[in-house]
């Protein structure tokens, strides 16, 4: 999704406690970012924490005299709360934050020259950024270390233009009305975030081995114009090869670059980069890491009935979660970005859908109601993939 990224959810308000001294120095503003089109999936966050609490009649309010105002206290954490929260940790660090032992394998393989390149790459571009991250930054001793700079550096960065545009963008949700000198100020800041977060995966990544894989790479840059393609394995490499020729047969603008890579975006499948309106990078989460990742994460929750009640909940929201349940989704989803070129305007972002259309978005997809730059994707995704409704259909036709 193309959004000035939030740090509502669990992972990435565990890289702002990590980053940032005090949690005062910047607030989440409710906006999209030009540079990030996101394939997030479910999370478990603190509502389903309150829906156990509800669920088990464990409720917040404490008893008081009716001529004297309320006053809501939490009840102290039980034993059964803390493993609860610790699984639900775990979920969360695994899925959204961990990649996997390949991964960092291959971080190892000439890993101070990696790490020396990424350093040189953030240290160039970190005005503004907190003192806490560069010092991270600059003691990095691990592949893990490594891994989590480069997918954290767009939440940091991100992060920070929140904060420094926060009187501009609010400014622009009340108003609906943006001077164009300050949107080309944020637009060329979020585009500085994007192409030094390509530069850092680029960093770190490998040519690939396998002789099959290496003939569709030169394949897809010879044919399609492409500057740079690297698809990790030969199943990535069939994917990306037919979402290509879906993207082609619909009139969907191919990327500049196309890039397997477990250092995705913190917390994201897929991302479309954008450099400006009309040249992108695509760059997507290997399918089995994800697979991977998300059994191994389900593992974390015990037979407790609070934790089983969590599990199920993330599993009805991974259902709900896009459009269709297609291989193809996610590829597709990032491609479909280019076409909505659009989407990249802050008034465009903050632009309010039609009251008539609430309905019908809200059941396109739980992703696709994260915001109006996600909904016109999803639709234009599941039209191509599937198959839309009357109402869905209209919906379409209004963004395009």
């Amino acid at each position: 999704m193309n959004k000035i990224s939030s740090i509502y959810s669990i992972g990435k308000s565990y890289i702002k406690n990590l980053f940032y001294s005090s949690a005062k120095k910047v607030e989440p503003v409710a906006a999209e970012t030009v540079e990030q089109a996101i394939e997030t999936p479910a999370k478990v966050t603190s509502k389903q924490i309150e829906a156990y609490y509800k669920r088990y009649e464990r409720h917040l309010k404490t008893p008081i005299q009716k001529e004297k105002p309320k006053v809501y206290k939490q009840k102290k954490e039980s034993a059964i709360d803390k493993i609860v929260q610790k699984e639900c940790d775990a979920y969360n660090r695994i899925r959204y934050i961990d990649v996997s032992k390949e991964a960092l394998a291959g971080l190892q393989h000439n890993f101070e020259q990696k790490k020396e390149k990424v350093t040189e790459l953030i240290l160039a571009n970190s005005k503004d950024l907190p003192k806490e991250f560069i010092r991270k930054v600059k003691t990095i001793k691990t592949p893990e270390d490594l891994s989590l700079i480069i997918r954290s550096y767009t939440t940091i960065a991100n992060t920070t233009l929140d904060f420094k545009y926060r009187d501009v963008i609010i400014d622009m949700i009340k108003k609906q009305k943006i001077s164009l000198e300050a949107q080309q100020k944020i637009f060329q800041e979020e585009v500085n975030v994007c192409n030094t977060y390509v530069e850092l995966v680029k960093a770190v990544t490998e040519p690939s081995k396998d002789s099959r894989v290496i003939k569709i790479e030169d394949y897809i840059k010879r044919t399609y114009n492409m500057d740079f393609v690297h698809l990790e394995s030969l199943e990535e490499a069939k994917r990306v090869l037919k979402t290509i020729d879906i993207a082609v047969k619909n009139n969907i603008p191919l990327p500049r670059q196309i890039i397997i890579s477990p250092f995705t975006m913190l917390q994201a499948n897929g991302a479309n980069v954008a450099h400006n309106f009309s040249e992108r990078t695509i760059i997507l989460q290997p399918q089995k890491d994800i697979a991977e990742a998300k059994k191994k994460a389900y593992q974390a929750f015990s037979f407790l009935p609070q934790s089983r009640v969590i599990k199920q909940y993330t599993k009805e929201q991974d259902a709900r979660w896009s459009s269709t349940d297609d291989e193809l989704q996610c590829y597709l989803h990032e491609f479909c970005h280019n076409k909505y070129f659009m989407d990249l305007l802050l008034p465009m972002k903050v632009k309010p859908i039609p009251a008539k259309y609430s309905n019908t978005a809200q059941k396109v997809g739980i992703y696709a109601s994260s915001a109006r730059g996600e909904l016109d994707v999803e639709l234009k995704t599941k039209s191509i993939l599937r198959s839309l409704n009357k109402e869905e259909q209209e919906l379409l036709n209004y963004f395009e």
